[in-house]
Protein backbone atom coordinates (compact mmCIF):
# COMPACT_ATOMS: atom_id res chain seq x y z
CA UNK A 1 0.00 0.00 0.00
CA UNK A 2 1.43 3.41 -0.99
CA UNK A 3 2.16 6.18 1.51
CA UNK A 4 -0.71 8.21 0.14
CA UNK A 5 -3.15 5.38 0.72
CA UNK A 6 -1.72 4.74 4.17
CA UNK A 7 -2.46 8.33 5.09
CA UNK A 8 -6.01 8.02 3.79
CA UNK A 9 -6.95 4.50 4.87
CA UNK A 10 -6.63 3.36 8.45
CA UNK A 11 -6.12 -0.31 9.20
CA UNK A 12 -9.73 -0.70 10.39
CA UNK A 13 -11.10 1.11 7.33
CA UNK A 14 -9.10 -1.15 5.02
CA UNK A 15 -10.40 -4.33 6.66
CA UNK A 16 -14.03 -3.17 6.86
CA UNK A 17 -13.90 -2.11 3.18
CA UNK A 18 -12.82 -5.61 2.14
CA UNK A 19 -15.49 -7.13 4.40
CA UNK A 20 -18.12 -4.88 2.81
CA UNK A 21 -17.04 -6.05 -0.64
CA UNK A 22 -17.26 -9.72 0.42
CA UNK A 23 -20.68 -9.27 2.05
CA UNK A 24 -22.14 -7.57 -1.03
CA UNK A 25 -20.47 -10.05 -3.40
CA UNK A 26 -21.90 -13.08 -1.59
CA UNK A 27 -25.27 -11.44 -0.99
CA UNK A 28 -25.64 -10.53 -4.67
CA UNK A 29 -24.44 -13.97 -5.75
CA UNK A 30 -26.79 -15.82 -3.40
CA UNK A 31 -29.97 -13.76 -3.54
CA UNK A 32 -29.91 -12.61 -7.16
CA UNK A 33 -28.56 -15.74 -8.86
CA UNK A 34 -28.06 -18.79 -6.65
CA UNK A 35 -31.30 -18.84 -4.63
CA UNK A 36 -33.75 -18.24 -7.52
CA UNK A 37 -32.16 -21.13 -9.46
CA UNK A 38 -31.55 -23.54 -6.60
CA UNK A 39 -34.89 -23.03 -4.85
CA UNK A 40 -36.85 -23.59 -8.06
CA UNK A 41 -34.78 -26.34 -9.70
CA UNK A 42 -33.69 -28.37 -6.68
CA UNK A 43 -36.14 -27.57 -3.87
CA UNK A 44 -39.25 -27.19 -6.04
CA UNK A 45 -40.30 -23.83 -4.58
CA UNK A 46 -42.27 -21.31 -6.59
CA UNK A 47 -40.83 -17.97 -7.67
CA UNK A 48 -43.34 -16.29 -5.36
CA UNK A 49 -41.69 -17.96 -2.34
CA UNK A 50 -38.26 -16.88 -3.59
CA UNK A 51 -39.51 -13.32 -4.02
CA UNK A 52 -40.93 -13.25 -0.48
CA UNK A 53 -37.65 -14.62 0.90
CA UNK A 54 -35.60 -11.95 -0.90
CA UNK A 55 -38.01 -9.25 0.31
CA UNK A 56 -37.78 -10.56 3.88
CA UNK A 57 -34.00 -10.39 3.68
CA UNK A 58 -33.84 -6.75 2.60
CA UNK A 59 -36.69 -5.74 4.91
CA UNK A 60 -34.94 -7.07 8.02
CA UNK A 61 -31.64 -5.61 6.79
CA UNK A 62 -33.27 -2.17 6.63
CA UNK A 63 -35.24 -2.41 9.88
CA UNK A 64 -32.33 -3.71 11.97
CA UNK A 65 -30.15 -0.78 10.88
CA UNK A 66 -32.20 1.41 13.23
CA UNK A 67 -30.89 -0.58 16.21
CA UNK A 68 -27.25 -0.88 15.14
CA UNK A 69 -26.32 2.47 16.69
CA UNK A 70 -27.64 1.22 20.03
CA UNK A 71 -25.44 -1.88 19.79
CA UNK A 72 -22.37 0.10 18.75
CA UNK A 73 -22.78 2.28 21.85
CA UNK A 74 -22.44 -0.81 24.04
CA UNK A 75 -20.18 -3.17 22.10
CA UNK A 76 -17.13 -2.81 19.89
CA UNK A 77 -17.58 -2.51 16.13
CA UNK A 78 -15.54 -5.71 15.70
CA UNK A 79 -17.85 -7.66 18.00
CA UNK A 80 -21.00 -6.40 16.26
CA UNK A 81 -19.60 -7.24 12.82
CA UNK A 82 -18.41 -10.70 13.89
CA UNK A 83 -21.72 -11.64 15.53
CA UNK A 84 -23.58 -10.40 12.46
CA UNK A 85 -21.39 -12.36 10.04
CA UNK A 86 -21.72 -15.53 12.13
CA UNK A 87 -25.51 -15.10 12.22
CA UNK A 88 -25.60 -14.69 8.45
CA UNK A 89 -23.40 -17.76 8.01
CA UNK A 90 -25.93 -19.80 10.00
CA UNK A 91 -28.70 -18.39 7.81
CA UNK A 92 -26.79 -19.43 4.68
CA UNK A 93 -26.38 -23.00 5.89
CA UNK A 94 -30.03 -23.36 6.89
CA UNK A 95 -31.27 -21.89 3.59
CA UNK A 96 -29.14 -24.38 1.68
CA UNK A 97 -30.65 -27.44 3.34
CA UNK A 98 -34.19 -26.20 4.05
CA UNK A 99 -37.24 -27.96 2.63
CA UNK A 100 -39.99 -25.75 4.07
CA UNK A 101 -41.00 -22.41 2.47
CA UNK A 102 -41.65 -20.76 5.85
CA UNK A 103 -38.19 -21.74 7.11
CA UNK A 104 -36.59 -20.43 3.91
CA UNK A 105 -38.26 -17.03 4.41
CA UNK A 106 -37.31 -16.96 8.11
CA UNK A 107 -33.65 -17.82 7.49
CA UNK A 108 -33.45 -15.29 4.64
CA UNK A 109 -34.57 -12.70 7.19
CA UNK A 110 -31.90 -13.93 9.63
CA UNK A 111 -29.33 -13.59 6.85
CA UNK A 112 -30.42 -9.98 6.39
CA UNK A 113 -30.11 -9.24 10.11
CA UNK A 114 -26.55 -10.54 10.19
CA UNK A 115 -25.43 -8.58 7.13
CA UNK A 116 -27.03 -5.33 8.32
CA UNK A 117 -24.26 -3.90 10.58
CA UNK A 118 -21.45 -3.96 8.00
CA UNK A 119 -22.47 -0.88 6.01
CA UNK A 120 -23.07 1.29 9.09
CA UNK A 121 -19.83 0.18 10.73
CA UNK A 122 -18.04 1.04 7.47
CA UNK A 123 -19.46 4.56 7.67
CA UNK A 124 -18.30 4.76 11.27
CA UNK A 125 -14.65 4.53 10.18
CA UNK A 126 -14.94 7.34 7.62
CA UNK A 127 -12.85 10.31 8.75
CA UNK A 128 -14.21 13.79 8.17
CA UNK A 129 -10.96 15.10 6.66
CA UNK A 130 -10.94 12.32 4.01
CA UNK A 131 -14.70 11.83 3.80
CA UNK A 132 -15.15 12.19 0.02
CA UNK A 133 -12.24 9.88 -0.85
CA UNK A 134 -13.15 7.22 1.70
CA UNK A 135 -16.83 7.27 0.74
CA UNK A 136 -15.67 6.76 -2.84
CA UNK A 137 -13.77 3.63 -1.78
CA UNK A 138 -16.82 2.30 0.07
CA UNK A 139 -19.23 2.89 -2.80
CA UNK A 140 -16.77 1.40 -5.29
CA UNK A 141 -16.38 -1.77 -3.20
CA UNK A 142 -20.14 -1.98 -2.67
CA UNK A 143 -20.99 -1.61 -6.37
CA UNK A 144 -18.24 -3.93 -7.60
CA UNK A 145 -19.22 -6.59 -5.07
CA UNK A 146 -22.93 -6.32 -5.83
CA UNK A 147 -22.31 -6.34 -9.58
CA UNK A 148 -19.72 -9.11 -9.87
CA UNK A 149 -21.27 -11.54 -7.38
CA UNK A 150 -24.28 -12.58 -9.53
CA UNK A 151 -22.01 -12.86 -12.60
CA UNK A 152 -19.15 -14.89 -11.13
CA UNK A 153 -21.33 -17.37 -9.27
CA UNK A 154 -23.00 -18.51 -12.51
CA UNK A 155 -19.72 -20.01 -13.70
CA UNK A 156 -19.65 -22.14 -10.53
CA UNK A 157 -23.33 -23.11 -10.79
CA UNK A 158 -22.78 -24.58 -14.26
CA UNK A 159 -20.19 -26.83 -12.67
CA UNK A 160 -22.04 -27.69 -9.45
CA UNK A 161 -24.47 -26.09 -7.00
CA UNK A 162 -22.45 -27.57 -4.15
CA UNK A 163 -19.20 -26.03 -5.40
CA UNK A 164 -20.94 -22.68 -5.86
CA UNK A 165 -22.37 -22.79 -2.33
CA UNK A 166 -19.07 -23.67 -0.68
CA UNK A 167 -17.31 -20.96 -2.69
CA UNK A 168 -19.69 -18.42 -1.13
CA UNK A 169 -19.28 -19.93 2.33
CA UNK A 170 -15.49 -19.82 1.95
CA UNK A 171 -15.61 -16.12 1.04
CA UNK A 172 -17.89 -15.42 4.00
CA UNK A 173 -15.44 -17.17 6.36
CA UNK A 174 -12.64 -15.02 4.91
CA UNK A 175 -14.74 -11.99 5.84
CA UNK A 176 -15.08 -13.27 9.41
CA UNK A 177 -11.32 -13.81 9.63
CA UNK A 178 -10.65 -10.31 8.30
CA UNK A 179 -12.84 -8.86 11.05
CA UNK A 180 -10.17 -9.90 13.56
CA UNK A 181 -7.96 -7.24 12.00
CA UNK A 182 -10.26 -4.56 13.44
CA UNK A 183 -9.58 -3.10 16.88
CA UNK A 184 -11.80 -4.32 19.70
CA UNK A 185 -12.37 -0.87 21.22
CA UNK A 186 -15.64 1.02 20.85
CA UNK A 187 -14.16 3.69 18.60
CA UNK A 188 -16.39 4.75 15.74
CA UNK A 189 -17.48 8.14 14.50
CA UNK A 190 -21.18 7.27 14.38
CA UNK A 191 -23.12 9.98 16.20
CA UNK A 192 -26.48 9.33 17.77
CA UNK A 193 -29.23 11.66 16.49
CA UNK A 194 -32.62 11.79 18.24
CA UNK A 195 -35.41 10.03 16.35
CA UNK A 196 -37.46 13.23 16.06
CA UNK A 197 -34.53 15.03 14.45
CA UNK A 198 -33.92 12.11 12.09
CA UNK A 199 -37.56 12.16 10.95
CA UNK A 200 -37.34 15.92 10.38
CA UNK A 201 -34.20 15.53 8.26
CA UNK A 202 -35.81 12.69 6.30
CA UNK A 203 -38.89 14.81 5.59
CA UNK A 204 -36.76 17.71 4.34
CA UNK A 205 -34.71 15.42 2.11
CA UNK A 206 -37.86 13.88 0.61
CA UNK A 207 -39.33 17.32 -0.07
CA UNK A 208 -36.12 18.45 -1.76
CA UNK A 209 -36.14 15.42 -4.07
CA UNK A 210 -39.71 16.23 -5.16
CA UNK A 211 -40.78 14.72 -8.47
CA UNK A 212 -37.90 12.24 -8.58
CA UNK A 213 -39.27 10.08 -5.76
CA UNK A 214 -42.08 8.31 -7.71
CA UNK A 215 -39.73 7.46 -10.58
CA UNK A 216 -37.03 6.16 -8.24
CA UNK A 217 -39.56 4.03 -6.34
CA UNK A 218 -41.04 2.54 -9.50
CA UNK A 219 -37.59 1.88 -11.00
CA UNK A 220 -36.40 0.13 -7.85
CA UNK A 221 -39.65 -1.82 -7.56
CA UNK A 222 -39.38 -3.04 -11.14
CA UNK A 223 -35.78 -4.15 -10.61
CA UNK A 224 -36.77 -5.96 -7.41
CA UNK A 225 -39.58 -7.79 -9.19
CA UNK A 226 -37.17 -8.97 -11.88
CA UNK A 227 -34.56 -10.33 -9.43
CA UNK A 228 -36.17 -13.73 -8.71
CA UNK A 229 -37.53 -14.15 -12.25
CA UNK A 230 -34.65 -13.45 -14.61
CA UNK A 231 -32.33 -16.39 -13.75
CA UNK A 232 -35.05 -19.02 -14.16
CA UNK A 233 -36.48 -17.31 -17.23
CA UNK A 234 -33.07 -17.19 -18.91
CA UNK A 235 -32.27 -20.85 -18.25
CA UNK A 236 -35.72 -22.40 -18.58
CA UNK A 237 -37.38 -20.41 -21.37
CA UNK A 238 -34.45 -18.94 -23.30
CA UNK A 239 -32.37 -22.08 -23.02
CA UNK A 240 -29.27 -20.27 -21.79
CA UNK A 241 -26.71 -21.95 -19.58
CA UNK A 242 -25.76 -20.16 -16.38
CA UNK A 243 -22.44 -19.18 -17.97
CA UNK A 244 -24.21 -17.69 -20.98
CA UNK A 245 -26.53 -15.79 -18.65
CA UNK A 246 -23.43 -14.33 -16.99
CA UNK A 247 -22.22 -13.06 -20.36
CA UNK A 248 -25.59 -11.31 -20.79
CA UNK A 249 -25.17 -9.69 -17.38
CA UNK A 250 -21.61 -8.64 -18.21
CA UNK A 251 -22.87 -6.95 -21.39
CA UNK A 252 -25.53 -5.07 -19.46
CA UNK A 253 -23.54 -3.95 -16.42
CA UNK A 254 -21.64 -1.07 -18.11
CA UNK A 255 -25.01 0.38 -19.13
CA UNK A 256 -26.26 0.05 -15.56
CA UNK A 257 -23.21 1.75 -14.07
CA UNK A 258 -23.43 4.52 -16.67
CA UNK A 259 -27.11 4.98 -15.76
CA UNK A 260 -26.19 5.43 -12.07
CA UNK A 261 -23.42 7.86 -13.07
CA UNK A 262 -25.77 9.94 -15.20
CA UNK A 263 -28.40 10.03 -12.46
CA UNK A 264 -25.78 11.28 -10.00
CA UNK A 265 -24.57 14.01 -12.37
CA UNK A 266 -28.15 15.06 -13.07
CA UNK A 267 -28.96 15.49 -9.39
CA UNK A 268 -25.71 17.37 -8.73
CA UNK A 269 -26.35 19.80 -11.60
CA UNK A 270 -29.90 20.50 -10.45
CA UNK A 271 -28.63 21.05 -6.91
CA UNK A 272 -26.05 23.58 -8.13
CA UNK A 273 -28.62 25.38 -10.27
CA UNK A 274 -30.96 25.79 -7.32
CA UNK A 275 -33.67 23.54 -8.75
CA UNK A 276 -34.05 21.81 -5.35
Amino acid sequence: MSRRLKGTLSREFFFISIILFIVEFVRGAYLITFLPNYAVERLGFSLAIVGIAVSAHYLTDTVVKTAIGYLLDRFSARFVVQIGLLLSLIGLFVMQYVHQPAVLIFTAAIYGIGASPVWLVSLGFVKQENRAQQMGYLYTGWLIGLGTGPVVINFFIDYSYIVAFWFMVGLWIVGILLSFGMKSGKKTSISMIPLKQQLGQLTNRLKSMGIFIPGMILQTMAAGMLVPILPSFATKYLGLSHTQYSYVLIAGEPVLYWDWYQWGNCLICMKKSGFW
